[in-house]
């Protein structure tokens, strides 16, 4: 059975600028979906890596939804 609690739609976000999505609590939902999306399954981050991410998606004016699509073609 699938509990309201453990059902996430992601498109409710879509209109939201994906650089803001880094100030969300640590806890957030959405954000932990953007970097799970954005580290592409790599798990092995240096701290100069992980910055440079970070600077990619706080430097990115694309909205959440432009964001996911640009990610499922690379």
């Amino acid at each position: 059975m699938i509990n309201a609690a453990d059902k996430f739609d992601i498109g409710r976000f879509h209109h939201l600028k994906i650089k803001y999505v880094l100030d969300r609590p640590a806890d957030d939902r959405l954000l932990a979906e953007i970097l799970t999306i954005a580290c592409a399954g790599r798990s092995d981050w240096n701290t100069g890596e992980w910055e440079t991410l970070l600077a990619h998606i706080r430097g990115s004016e694309l909205t959440v939804g432009e964001y996911l699509k640009e990610a499922a073609n690379e």
